[in-house]
Formats: structure tokens, C-alpha cells, sequence
């Protein structure tokens, strides 16, 4: 018998320490939680889902109520997985001068 630790996904994502990891463990996530609404939304009686991701080492079990449950889980995660982003790749700010923007799709106006 396997010795799992159990996890939400939120706790799940918040145990990895790699950056590239937590982005690449969200999409894991997000992907299943997108074919449970499927499971979902086609099943026949709309009772309570479980999730279950288990890639050897860690199990995560949740139980859903509604398809409105998954989609909050995934706008948190997506958010989440955002901010991982910004900081991997850090942000910047890219300031131009207005004379670089001649005759664009807003007619050439000049400021």
C-alpha cells in the first residue's frame, strides 16, 4: 500500500516550491476540473462529483456540489496561476513616444 498525503488543490499547489511547477500543476488541475463540468453538465443526475487527482505521490480529493462550484475554483486557480506567471517572468512597463503611433487604425490622429 502506497503512503499518499492528501491535499486540496489549493494546499496542493501551495506545497510545491517551484514556480514552473505550481503554473504546470494548475493547468493539471484546471484541465480535470474542465472535464468533470463536462462529466457534469452530460450526467443524468446531478447529484454530488468527486475529483480525485493522484500522480503517485499525492492524492487530492474534492467533492463538488455544482458546476457553479467549479467554475469559482477555476477563476481562483486561473488567478492564481496568473500571479505565478508575473512572477516568473517579472513585469515591465513600456512607455513609447506618441510619434511612433502615425496613421493607426484611429486614423492618425495627431495629440
Amino acid at each position: 500500500m502506497a503512503n499518499y498525503i492528501e491535499y486540496d488543490c489549493f494546499a496542493y499547489i501551495a506545497s510545491i516550491a517551484d514556480l514552473q511547477a505550481k503554473i504546470a500543476a494548475i493547468d493539471v488541475v484546471i484541465n480535470n476540473n474542465i472535464a468533470l463540468m463536462g462529466q457534469q453538465t452530460t450526467a443524468q443526475a446531478g447529484g454530488t462529483s468527486m475529483y480525485e487527482l493522484d500522480d503517485g505521490q499525492i492524492r487530492i480529493k474534492v467533492i463538488y456540489r455544482s458546476v457553479n462550484d467549479l467554475l469559482n475554483i477555476n477563476t481562483g486557480l486561473e488567478r492564481m496561476q496568473q500571479m505565478y506567471i508575473r512572477r516568473l517572468n517579472g513585469s515591465a512597463v513600456v512607455l513609447r513616444d506618441k510619434r511612433t503611433f502615425r496613421g493607426g487604425w484611429w486614423g492618425g490622429c495627431n495629440w
